[in-house]
C-alpha cells in the first residue's frame, strides 16, 4: 500500500547502546509478528543509538507502530526516552533527512507527519521530542540519505541471496 503519513515513536528506553535487537526481541515476545524483512520490530525503521537507522519492515508493509493506523502509514522510532531526553543536532538531522525522503517518495503532506500521542493515549515519543520537519536539506544530509538507501539495498540484496 501506499503509505498516506508517518508516526513519530520513541523507544522509551534511555539504555545508551544500540536497541535494535532489544526492540526486536521485545516486540516478537508482544505480538510475534514478522516482517517480509525477517524482523519483529513493529515500526519501518529505528534511528538507533549509533546514529544509524535500521529497518524493522519495508516501506507499505503492515506496521505494529500506532494502534488502528498501521496499514497506510510510515513509523520511525528514535532509541531514547524523550521524556527524560532532548534529541541532539545529529538526530535531529538524520529525522529530518528519513521524513523528508519519505515524504518526497510517497507525496506525504507534512500535516500528515504526526507524533504517536497524536492518535493514541501516550507520551509518544515523548515531551522532549521537538524540532522542525520544514528545514530543507543541504549537500551533506542528501549524500548520507544516499548512502543509508545503498546500505539498505546492499542488505537486501544479501537477504535475497540467502533465500534462494
Amino acid at each position: 500500500m501506499k503509505p498516506k503519513k508517518i508516526y513519530l515513536h520513541h523507544s522509551a528506553d534511555s539504555d545508551q547502546n544500540p536497541q535494535f535487537w532489544k526492540i526486536n526481541d521485545w516486540h516478537e515476545h508482544k505480538w510475534n509478528f514478522k516482517s517480509s524483512t525477517g524482523y519483529y520490530g513493529g515500526y519501518n525503521r529505528l534511528l538507533d543509538r549509533d546514529n544509524r537507522i535500521k529497518i524493522y519492515r519495508a516501506d507499505g508493509e503492515e506496521t505494529a507502530a500506532q494502534k488502528g493506523d498501521n496499514l497506510e502509514s510510515l513509523s520511525l522510532c528514535v532509541a531514547g526516552n524523550y521524556n527524560k531526553e532532548t534529541l541532539n543536532e545529529t538526530q535531529v538531522k538524520i529525522i529530518r533527512a528519513q521524513l523528508s525522503e519519505w515524504m518526497n517518495l510517497y507525496g506525504i503532506p507534512v500535516e500528515n507527519v504526526l507524533l504517536h500521542k497524536k492518535i493514541s493515549d501516550t507520551s509518544c515519543p515523548g515531551d522532549n521530542f521537538l524540532f522542525s520537519v520544514n528545514k530543507p536539506l543541504n549537500q551533506k544530509q542528501k549524500l548520507a540519505i544516499y548512502q543509508q538507501l545503498v546500505e539498505w539495498l546492499v542488505k537486501l540484496l544479501k537477504l535475497i541471496r540467502l533465500k534462494k
